[in-house]
This record gives C-alpha cells, structure tokens and sequence, in this order.
C-alpha cells in the first residue's frame, strides 16, 4: 500500500474512513491484506493504490477500532463496495455511517461482527437491494437510516434480526412494492418513515404488528387507496401523516380507532371537502388536522376542519372509502 497526494494520481481511488467527535489516538496499527483494494480505519486516511481500469472493489475491512463512531465514505461512483462478511470488525462502535457514490452492495450477515454494542446504522446513498439476512448479528440495534438510496422493494425478511428496532427510515427510495410481511418483526418499533417513494397503496396487514408506533409518515407518496382496516393494531400512533398523495376522500373507519391520535396531516392532496369528509370537524375538537379543500368550488381553498357541512346529515353514512384520481 503506498501513500500520496491524490491530486496528483488521478486514477487512484480514494475510500476514507475518519473518526468524528472523539480524539485520535497518536498510534494504531493497520493491516491490509495484500490482494485488497481498499482498506478503511479510525485512525487515518487511507490511499487504496488501485492500477488498472478496474472499478470494482470487493471489499473493505476494519480492524482494532477501540472507538464508538465510524464513518466511511466511498467518494468514486465508478467503485462499488461490497460490504461482506466479516467486513467490519469494531466490537465497541455504537454508529456506522456508510456513504457512497459508487454502488453499495450487502452480503448476508454482512455486519455480523461489528459487535452487540451498535446502536444505530446508516447505509447512503447507492443501495439498489438489500438481501435476507443482511442485518443479521444486529440484534442490539435501535436505529435503522436508509434513506436517499435506490431501493424499488422491501422482501419479507428484509428487517429480520432487528427486534430492538425503534426508528426506521426509507425516505427518498423508489419503493412501489413493500411486502406484506416485511415490518412484522419490528415489534418495537416507534417511528416509521416512508416519505417520497412511489408507494400506490398499502396492504390490510402491513403495518399490523407495530403496536408500539409512534409516528407513521407516508408523505410524498402515490397512494391511491387505503384499505379501511390498513391502521388497525396501531393503538399508540400518535402522528399520521399521507400528504401529498392522490387522495380524494378519507373514511372515517380508518382513524376513528386510532385513540392515542393527535396529528393527521392530509396537505396537498386533493380533497374534495362534501358531506364524506365532514366527520373531519368532528375529530378537530381533539387531533389537528391540517389540509385544503380543492372541490367543489364553494369549499375551494377552506380548510378541511372549517368548511360548510350544515347540510350534512350527521347519521347518515355518506363515506364508503377512499376516492381514486386518475
């Protein structure tokens, strides 16, 4: 392994690894194996020495990390790092935060020897798939961030392994399709964040097993219908938010159970403020409720919890479900 000014080698590639909020010690050793491209540490910056055309790195390693925060930065896009078994070995960190230009690529059980005491991980910003098992050995983590990555789908044993789960974000993804099982392990956890995927819809039973969520964000999404019963089993969510969809309409049924409510965000969909939403007005006296009527023109603009439902009759039941814009 040789060291230099990258300036002044174009074609090296360039992985670092630099320690943040705690002093570095003035000597740590370090091992490279001799085939590996690249290498990351706590201590210092290292200058892989790649020759060739070659983009792909197969892996990284770090060794005798005596400290709690990692951070690894994959500055090329042209390398892709695999993150493989036995990859990291920092038996006292509690935060690894993995960014890269270059494709991220999980192994299962990838993390399996970072240690017990990892309490939080982020993964960013190139990560297409993420396999069974790859968080496996993680059974002590508390926060999950895989946000402003590639993901198109979440399989059903992609958060197995992570009992102690509370936070959970997925924001800024291109999810269509999360399977019906996938968050049935996450027993603990509080926050859920699903913010600017593609998401048209949600199933009956995907979010039935989180008993203990909090805050559940499904903004910036293209949810068209919601199934009646999608909130069930979420006795605790206090916040709610489904701005920015395609939805019309809200049935009453699909809140009315939600007693620990005490936020609904409904901005920037396109309401349509009649007689099916007037048990909004209702519901204001206890939860804020934000959001804009966009039909009919007399409600036009007014807020969902204000506008005229004298005309409504309060017994009669005039919501049957959640309206589709085409």
């Amino acid at each position: 392994m040789r060291r230099g000014d990258v300036s002044e080698e174009p074609r090296r590639w360039l992985l670092i690894a630099v320690l943040v909020a705690v002093r570095m010690p003035a000597s740590t050793q370090t091992r490279c194996a001799d085939d590996q491209r690249c290498l990351c540490t706590l201590v210092e910056k290292i200058d892989g020495d790649l020759d060739g055309e070659d983009s792909q790195v197969p892996s990284f390693e770090c060794y005798d990390n005596d400290f709690p925060t990692l951070i690894v930065h994959s500055q090329w896009p042209s390398t892709s790092c695999i993150i493989q078994l036995g990859a990291l070995r920092s038996p006292v960190a509690k935060y690894i935060e993995i960014l890269a230009k270059g494709k991220i690529i999980l192994i299962p059980w990838a993390f399996s020897d970072v240690g017990r005491e990892l309490e939080n991980l982020k993964l960013c910003c190139t990560l297409e798939t993420i396999p069974d098992d790859a968080f496996g050995g993680l059974d002590q983590l508390r926060e999950l961030h895989l946000s402003h990555n590639q993901l198109q789908t979440v399989n059903q044993r992609t958060f197995d392994h992570l009992p102690r789960l509370v936070v959970l974000y997925l924001d800024d993804n291109q999810l269509e399709t999360i399977h019906d099982e996938a968050f049935d392990g996450l027993r603990k956890l509080k926050i859920l964040r699903l913010v600017k995927n593609r998401l048209k819809t949600v199933s009956h039973t995907m979010f039935s097993h989180l008993s203990h969520l909090v805050a559940l964000n499904l903004g910036h999404n293209q949810l068209e219908t919601i199934p009646d019963d999608a909130f069930l089993g979420l006795g605790q969510l206090k916040f709610l938010v489904i701005s920015s969809n395609r939805l019309t309409s809200l049935n009453a049924t699909l809140v009315i159970h939600l007693s620990h409510l005490s936020a609904l965000s409904l901005e920037d969909n396109p309401l349509a403020c009649d007689c099916r939403l007037a048990w909004m007005q209702t519901m204001a006296t206890n939860v804020t409720v934000s959001g804009v009527c966009t039909s009919p023109p007399t409600a036009k603009d007014q807020s969902i919890t204000s506008y005229d439902v004298s005309q409504c009759d309060p017994d009669k039941p005039t919501n049957a479900g959640i309206d589709i814009v085409s």
